[in-house]
């Protein structure tokens, strides 16, 4: 049984040791003190292993040890298999939880107990730690467009026992695949707080993958489109129009026909009837 006043927080790491050490420190420095780290090492090469010294001087820090190379979707699976906590969120080995972050975000629930997630304000900061702007996050209603939840989120045991895993076909966007998914059934809250560093530097996967990135998102957004019925027709049938223009062929009719159905007088397009032959 989970412990519902327990944090879980899964760390995935893959040749982090440049950053690893400070993202683990940023979780020991928390000022709200019931939680747990699983630390998931995915075969990296490089000292990563030798921060298996965490885990001998706090029993709150566990290390699992992938047999093979999983990814970051297949390795956030595996830690949140063997996590034990009611809140639930992860991080990544170049990132930094701010110290008042856990406990943030476990007072938002109690405030708003109908949540599934809450995601939060960020500062960026660059590959010497220092910051370079605050991030104000955008409504719930943004994931029509893009990953509005971003980096600072926390979400419920409920909702990973009912959404399920990340899925590992969705490399480089399987945060935001699953984001959409939870939305269909739980309520999304953005909390103006600034609770975590995210760090842009040109060894992370989005900058050095980018045109993966954008495709991966593509995917997941075509493929959890029908789930939005939350969000306004209108905003959904302009993703539709918005999603096809970069698409071809049946897919891209199959987007046309969507974003008509949803609402033929706000497509922006004049859509002939030759568009619903064939």
């Amino acid at each position: 049984m989970p412990d519902n006043t327990l944090v879980s927080v899964v760390l995935p790491c893959y040749n982090g040791e440049k950053y690893l050490p400070m993202a683990i420190e940023s979780v020991l420095r928390q000022t709200y003190h019931r939680w747990e780290l699983v630390l998931v090492n995915d075969c990296s090469t490089d000292s990563t292993l030798s921060m298996k010294r965490y885990a001998e001087e706090d029993s709150r820090i566990r290390v699992i040890e992938n047999s093979e190379n999983k990814k970051l979707p297949g390795s956030l699976n595996i830690g949140f298999r063997a996590s034990q906590g009611h809140f639930l969120t992860w991080t990544s080995d170049d990132n930094l939880l701010k110290p008042e972050m856990m406990q943030a975000f476990v007072e938002a629930f109690a405030m708003h107990p109908d949540a599934g997630l809450i995601f939060s304000d960020f500062t960026e900061i660059d590959e010497d730690s220092k910051p370079t702007r605050k991030v104000v996050v955008e409504p719930p209603e943004q994931l029509i467009r893009h990953n509005c939840i971003m980096a600072s989120f926390m979400y419920t045991r409920e909702v990973f026992e009912n959404t399920g895993e990340y899925d590992e076909t969705i490399f480089l966007a399987e945060d935001y695949d699953y984001w959409l998914r939870i939305s269909e059934k739980f309520r999304l809250i953005a909390l103006h707080k600034d609770l975590y560093f995210y760090r842009r530097h040109s060894g992370s996967l989005t900058a050095q993958r980018r045109r993966e990135v954008h495709q991966a998102i593509r995917k997941a957004l075509i493929k959890n489109i029908d789930r939005l019925k939350w969000i306004d027709p209108s905003l959904r049938a302009r993703a539709c129009l918005s999603l096809a223009s970069h698409t071809e062929g049946r897919e891209r009719k199959q987007l046309l026909r969507k974003a008509f159905r949803i609402n033929p007088f706000l497509t922006g397009y004049n859509l002939s009837i030759h568009l619903f032959k064939n």
